[in-house]
């Protein structure tokens, strides 16, 4: 959970609501998204603001897809990692949601235990990048958490920032990042 005074900007832009199985995109996106052992994915609407896909949650976090919330996975943050994961995810949405072109080519990557249901800690390999745009404006974000048990932290996480202008994109992460025990996937 974001520590007392933590301005949590990420969390602020999406909706706390479950995903809804009867959205119109729920069936497509459940037939054509491949969901690999030990994963979760979820697909959310940055214009609909809602959650428009869940899969794979019961069996890496411990949520059915129908309960985990966006609100649920940003803060379900082992606090040893979440000022870092909190940080990053505010920067990256921050960039992301300004207008430009090639949006579609953006994603960043970062390793972090999240909290399962149960209390225990699950190692993933965390991917979000953006699945679709409207008029230079990032529409759709897919999120895909990999439980990864060869996983060992440390001091220093690892994230990793991709696209057109990765350089800028990365700078922008790394402003704040820094401050933390990071390292780019660079």
């Amino acid at each position: 959970m974001p520590q007392a005074g933590f301005d949590y900007f990420a969390i602020t832009q999406v909706s706390g609501a479950p995903v809804d199985k009867n959205h119109p995109l729920y069936e497509h996106y459940r037939n054509n998204i491949p969901l690999f052992p030990n994963e979760a994915v979820y697909v959310y609407s940055f214009q609909q603001n809602k959650l428009l896909y869940t899969a794979g949650w019961e069996n890496t976090m411990g949520y059915r897809d129908d309960e985990i919330t966006m609100h649920i996975i940003m803060q379900a943050t082992d606090p040893a990692h979440a000022p870092f994961a909190f940080e990053l995810n505010n920067k990256a949405v921050q960039f992301l949601l300004n207008p430009r072109e090639d949006l579609d080519q953006y994603s960043y990557s970062f390793e972090g235990r999240k909290i399962h249901k149960d209390g225990s800690m699950v190692p993933m390999s965390i991917h979000i990048r953006v699945f679709s745009t409207k008029h230079n404006h990032v529409d759709e974000v897919i999120g895909r958490f990999q439980v990864n048990q060869s996983l060992r932290f440390g001091k220093v996480l690892r994230y990793g920032a991709y696209g057109p202008f990765k350089n800028e994109f990365e700078e922008i992460l790394n402003k704040e990042l820094f401050q933390y025990s990071a390292i780019s996937a660079k």
